[in-house]
């Protein structure tokens, strides 16, 4: 194993069902990639294998599951990984192929897990500035952290405004929270205004209806489903697509709404993505009461079996056994005697006397070849 450090592999995500380029690390000790007591969460699994990770990620020493950089750990432990070339198979627990994919098109992802003076971007380096005092380090969905944004409109992340922010087809979204039933808890916006003339939004309109929009060459494409369940206090994934000709909207892995009306490539703004808070472009604010958590950004309109994937989340962790030394034991207990028989006598017969010559005990007798001859 030790050849492959410094080399670069390729993964592909059970999750995502996309590929990543990863450069190898020094792996751990046999007896640590068979250990489960320290192995990663499901969280850290989601977002291994969500994440679009390249070679100059830092990431040498994760494969092995001793090193952890920006939440992200890959090795032992049940990681739902393919490897796909350059990794003998077994290395944490894969099956190989040899055929390589795209890119996932994963171009900005906040984890919301950390605490500090920024929301790390762990794919494109566009950290989130933080406004107010957002809590940090909450619990979020599979077993990690989230933000919570109690404070209403005073409390957001903003990400200034980058060429990765601005594709011409898109999927966005995350995970939320809401802590009440209050309307228009804006969950993300990079738009002239909510639902304007250019740009991106999403929105929890009321405790049963939520609001998307995306402004594209032709016009403004919306969808306002209402009789969906938002509930108040239960985490929820959300997530837009637009494609070219169509806006679909996706509510824990299922298309909920869609607006085929419009057409085109997406009109942007040039204004910053607003995470937990919107605005009407002058002065009238939209916060978010409640938890956000892992958001994605995509270049792309993923599939619906795509979105049902992130949706659901990673598998369980395999139980993996740990392989312990036998503890040796010591036999106290006398051995069972056992009774030996006196064999039975038996009578031999005196044997009929040679004649010492050639042909005798000197001869063929002597070396069991034959006897008397007379």
């Amino acid at each position: 194993m030790a050849a492959l450090t410094g080399k670069t592999i390729v993964v592909k995500s059970h999750i995502s069902q996309t590929y990543y380029p990863i450069e190898m690390g020094e792996p751990p000790p046999a007896e640590r990639r068979a250990r489960t007591d320290d192995s990663v969460s499901r969280r850290d699994v989601l977002k291994t294998t969500g994440v679009g990770l390249t070679a100059a990620a830092g990431l040498a020493g994760c494969l092995g599951g001793d090193t952890a950089t920006g939440g992200m750990r890959l090795g032992y432990g049940g990681v739902p990984m393919e490897v796909q070339t350059g990794l003998p198979v077994g290395y944490f627990g894969a099956t190989s192929t040899a055929t390589l994919g795209t890119s996932s098109g994963l171009v900005g992802y906040w984890p919301l897990d950390g605490t500090g003076s920024v929301a790390t971007d762990a794919v494109g380096g566009n950290d989130a500035a933080i406004r107010g005092t957002p809590q940090q380090g909450v619990p979020g969905v599979f077993d990690s952290g989230a933000y919570d944004f109690a404070g209403g409109d005073a409390d957001y992340l903003a990400v200034a405004d980058a060429g990765a922010l601005r594709p011409p087809k898109i999927s966005v979204g995350g995970w939320f929270r809401t802590d009440s039933g209050a309307t228009q808890q804006t969950l993300l916006q990079k738009a002239d205004a909510l639902f304007g003339a250019s740009g991106y939004s999403l929105e929890v309109q009321t405790d049963r209806s939520l609001r998307a929009h995306v402004a594209v060459d032709s016009g403004v494409a919306r969808v306002n489903p209402w009789g969906v369940p938002t509930t108040a206090g239960t985490w929820h994934h959300i997530l837009l697509t637009w494609d070219g000709s169509s806006l679909a909207l996706y509510l824990d892995g299922t298309e909920i709404s869609r607006d085929d009306s419009q057409s085109g490539d997406i009109v942007h703004s040039d204004r910053p993505l607003f995470v937990g808070r919107g605005d009407n472009g002058y002065t009238t604010y939209y916060g978010m009461e409640g938890r956000l958590d892992d958001l994605r950004l995509y270049d792309r309109a993923l599939s619906p079996e795509e979105v049902a994937a992130v949706a659901e989340g990673p598998p369980e962790e395999e139980e993996l056994t740990t392989t312990e030394e036998p503890t040796p034991t010591t036999t106290t207990a006398e051995p069972t005697p056992t009774t030996t028989e006196e064999p039975t006598p038996t009578t031999t017969e005196a044997a009929t006397p040679i004649p010492n010559d050639e042909l005798g005990e000197a001869g063929y007798g002597a070396y069991g070849y034959g006897g008397l001859i007379d």
